[in-house]
């Protein structure tokens, strides 16, 4: 029983998968493209920062937003401009106050020439 008790008060916190989601609006635009990025993040005291990369071929954009735990806003937006032709990646990372990537989510943009 006291083993239990330690293994329990050990243990980290994993969040849940939905703790991060991404949306990003076009899906599909025309070059130059505007993009917006709207992140939603579950509360929680341990959250410290959005990393937002949107990365094709030809382009690679690394944004950083603090996060103040679960005192932050639950939606951030980010907004890229001149964006050329290319398939998109959108990944977005919620870290910890270690400092490590806690969850992740996805997204796909297509910009046409």
């Amino acid at each position: 029983m006291w083993a239990a008790g330690l293994l329990s008060a050990t243990a980290s916190y994993v969040p849940p998968a939905d703790a991060v989601s991404v949306s990003v609006s076009p899906s599909v635009a025309q070059e130059p493209a505007q993009i917006v990025v709207r992140v939603t993040v579950e509360p929680n005291p341990d959250n410290r920062a959005l990393e937002v990369i949107t990365e094709s071929t030809d382009f690679f954009r690394k944004s950083h937003r603090q996060l103040d735990g679960d005192r932050a806003s639950r939606i951030s937006f980010f907004e890229y401009r001149g964006l050329p032709a290319g398939d998109y990646d959108v990944r977005v990372q919620l870290i910890d106050q270690e400092g490590s990537p806690q969850a992740v989510a996805n997204a796909k943009v297509t910009i046409r020439p």
